[in-house]
Order: C-alpha cells, then structure tokens, then sequence
C-alpha cells in the first residue's frame, strides 16, 4: 500500500522556515527566471522610475511564488544596474498581520519606506489602504474581474492626492493570458444580464455609466 501524506495550510505556513525554503532554489544563480514576463515588469519599474522619480510602485500578482521570482529578478539586476537598487516589501497571506501593518504604515510615508511593494492580490482585500501608491503593475490578467476592482481600489485612499496609473501586462500572444480574458468577459456579461433582469434596462444603463466614468479617470496602459 503506497501512503501519501498531505500537510495542512497551518503545518506549512507556521513553519518559521518555510519561506526561505519555499523560494531556495530562486537563489541558486543558474536557476533562469528572466522570462518575457519578467523582463517586461522589470523593464516597467524602471521606466516608471525614470518618468515619475520618487513615485511608489505596487506589483501585484495572483501567485506570491511569482513575487518572490520579482523579487529575486530585482536583486539580481541590482548588480549590474544600479538604478534597482530599490527598497522593496511584501505584502502576501505569509506575512503575520503585525508585519502587515508595519508595511502598511511604511508604504504611505511620505519620505522614505519602500518604494516598491509585491502585492498578493489575495491579500489586497478590504482594509487595505496603500495611497501613497500611484502606479500599479498588474503581473497577469486575474481570474475575477471584481478582485482586480478591489486591489487598484486600495491606492484610492486617503491621502492619496495624486494620479494613479494602471499597467497590465499581457503577453502577445499568449493563449493563457487570451483564455483568462475571455473568461473575465463572460463573467463579466452573465453579472450585467443578471441586473438586467432584475432591475430593468434603465438601473443598469446607470451602472454602466457608473463603470464607464471610473474607468475614464483611471489611465489602464496595456504593455
């Protein structure tokens, strides 16, 4: 009989260990993780840099692997580049909730604090308030529309006074990316058709509207 034993979220996350295991093998130097993907957010981060100097970027993707991969892409590039030596912070479900706030609390100083967050969309929930974020890079299209909403909301706090960019990035082609696209299209129609037929043509025309000014005063730019 071949036994198989599966640990539990609470056996893996309170390891005090488990998040330098978890990217071990990211520090390995001929571990390749400059992907087009990589290059592409890392290439953005720089010319965000140049263009807005001073403003604070937040990355934000779906899989926290994929921030520590960010992450150790910066610190390697910061070698040969000077211009990424940059301080970072993560913000993800691994990190305990006094860190959290911590991190918050340093992300919207004024003066100093990181000046580059990796954002877990999971943990970019209600609650969170990172105003002092201005441009924020979305690492890959999410799977529900509404949780994208949420975390480029968080950057419309108090006291945020500035414009906030959006950067998607999509990768062309990329059937993946084209998959969760369509995906978020059909959601996207279903909930629309939903309140139609529940409030009636004329309460969602105003909804619609609603979105479509939201959207204008948000500048999306799709690299």
């Amino acid at each position: 009989m071949k036994l198989q034993y599966w640990l539990s979220a609470e056996e893996i996350f309170g390891r005090p260990n488990f998040k330098e295991k978890r990217f071990f093998f990211l520090k390995e130097e001929a571990t390749q993780i400059f992907s087009p993907r990589v290059e592409a957010i890392l290439a953005k981060i720089e010319s965000i840099r140049e263009l807005w100097p001073g403003e604070k970027i937040i990355v934000v993707s779906e899989f926290v692997l994929f921030l520590d991969i960010i992450k150790e892409a910066i610190k390697r590039r910061s070698k040969t580049v000077p211009k990424f030596q940059i301080r970072l912070a993560e913000y993800n479900g691994t990190v305990n909730l006094e860190e959290r706030s911590w991190i918050q609390y340093a992300f919207n100083l004024l003066i100093g604090g990181p000046e580059v967050l990796l954002l877990s969309a999971g943990a970019g929930g209600m609650g969170l308030n990172l105003a002092r974020g201005t441009h924020m890079i979305i690492a890959e299209p999410p799977w529900t529309p509404g949780k994208l909403d949420q975390v480029i909301g968080r950057t419309y706090r108090l006291p945020q006074d500035k414009q906030v960019h959006i950067w998607h990035m999509r990768a062309h082609p990329s059937e993946i990316d084209q998959f969760v696209l369509d995906r978020q299209s059909q959601k996207v129609h279903f909930v629309r058709q939903l309140l139609s037929a529940i409030a009636g043509e004329a309460d969602t025309k105003a909804s619609n509207e609603a979105v479509d000014v939201n959207e204008k005063a948000l500048p999306t730019h799709t690299v």
